[in-house]
Formats: structure tokens, sequence, C-alpha cells
């Protein structure tokens, strides 16, 4: 490939990563000013600047205009299939705010979808095809961390001594189960990984093999106590901020970086 169709390719996936960052920040402002009512009975949403009342309906508005119109100019820039990628986005994520996140079990489905569609729009935007696995593998993985956060969201509400989940459709009954199809499709996402790795083209050694099973001990691990924590209410409902802060999750994310540097160094 040329130095220009690189140049290309890394603008496309600037351009097309600046769009989503743009997309999702307009959805959740909306997601916050449709949940504002829930959000003031939650302990730690209601310190939300909506919630709060430190940003008005009207300069929501206005938020949500500059996103809306700055993710749709990003997304021509990166080109017509991102384009078309966003406004689905846009449009599965209307969806969610406006119905399906009251639904049982339809809401973790649609909010894994959204996240794999940000990763197949860095696909297309990075012009590469194929990896099936790796689509599988971002699903399944993003489901179990969506269970997670409601299991979390459940036992704060079990806790706090009600029966059901504000604006969601589960009793706290649920966490159990959502724990359980966490764990599931965590572990099916661990089998995934290990195939991603085939799927662009890291096989032959078997220094590569085992070190794509190492991989996945490790993202098993973090998994498995994530829903753990979860179901003792040890773990914050923001699974970003949980994956950032917490030291085991750093510890884990280390212990990958340094499996995949002494992969490369003795492969």
């Amino acid at each position: 490939m040329s130095g220009y169709a690189h140049g290309h390719c890394a603008a496309q996936l600037i351009y097309g990563f600046l769009s989503f960052c743009f997309a999702a920040s307009c959805i959740y402002v909306v997601n916050d000013i449709i949940d504002v009512e829930n959000d003031r009975k939650h302990p730690d949403k209601m310190s939300r600047p909506f919630a709060s009342g430190n940003i008005t309906h009207e300069e929501a508005v206005a938020i949500i205009i500059v996103l809306f119109v700055s993710s749709i100019a990003m997304s021509f820039m990166a080109g017509i299939s991102v384009a078309c990628l966003v406004l689905a986005y846009f449009a599965i994520s209307v969806y969610y705010v406006l119905w399906a996140r009251s639904v049982l079990l339809i809401d973790v489905m649609i909010l894994s979808c959204l996240h794999t569609l940000r990763i197949i729009a860095g696909m297309v935007a990075a012009e590469v095809s194929g990896h099936i696995p790796l689509v599988v593998f971002c699903f399944l993985i993003f489901l179990s961390l969506a269970c997670v956060k409601r299991q979390c969201e459940l036992v704060v509400s079990y806790q706090r001594g009600d029966i059901h989940s504000y604006g969601r459709g589960y009793a706290v009954d649920d966490r159990t189960i959502l724990a359980i199809i966490s764990m599931i499709a965590g572990y099916l996402s661990v089998v995934m990984l290990f195939f991603v790795g085939a799927s662009v083209g890291i096989v032959g050694s078997d220094i590569d093999i085992y070190s794509r099973l190492a991989i996945c001990v490790v993202v098993l691990h973090w998994l498995t106590r994530a829903v753990m924590l979860a179901n003792r209410g040890e773990m914050h409902s923001d699974t970003l901020r949980y994956a950032l802060t917490d030291r085991g999750s750093i510890g884990s994310f280390a212990v990958v970086a340094v499996i995949l540097l002494v992969a490369a160094c003795i492969g």
C-alpha cells in the first residue's frame, strides 16, 4: 500500500473516530434528558449535570444540535459507508432511548450491537474485511459487560430495598440471571478471542498459539472477577470506569501487554 493510501486510511479512521465520539455524546445527552427523573432518584446518577439542574433544557438542546451536526459532517468526511453506519447508529440509538432501554434483555442486546457497530465502522474506515471472529468477539464481550452493568444497578437497588431498577425492565431478583448470562457471554467471547488471532493471520508458531491461550486465561479471569465483584456490590456500575481504575483490571491489562511483548520478542 502506498504512502498516500496509508494516509487516506489514517484520515478516514480519525474522521470516523471523531464522528462516533460526537454521535455517542449526542445520544448520551438525549438519554440523560429523557431519563432525568429516574436519575434524580439514583444515588450515583443524581449528581449528573441534567439531573442536578446544572445544565438547562435549552442548553441541552443546543449541545445536541452541535454534536449531531458535527457527527454527520465528520462521518461523510470518513466516507459514504461510514456515514451510513453513523446514521444507522443514530437510528438504533434513538430506538433504544425511546423504547428499548426499558425492555427486558432487549436493552443489553441493543447496547452490545451499538458498541459492535463502532468496531465495524472502524474496520470499514480502515478498509479491512473478513474478520468475523473479531466482530463476534466484540458483540459477546460487550453483551457480557452490559449484563454486568445491569447487575450492578440491581444490586444497588436490592441494597436500598427497592423491588425494581428505576427506568428499566428488571426486578432485583433478576441480578442472578444477569450474572449467569454475563458469564456465558463472557466465556464464549474468550473462545472467539482465541480465533481472532487466526483471523488476522497470527498463526503458525507455537509461541503465537501459547500467547493467545495465555491472553484468553487473563481475560477469562478479568471477566469472572467483574461478575463476582458486581454480585458483592463492590463494582462501579460504569464498566469503563471500573476497567480504568480497578487495580485488578489494570493488572490484567499489564499482564496482557507483557505477554504480547514477550511473544513479539521471541517470535
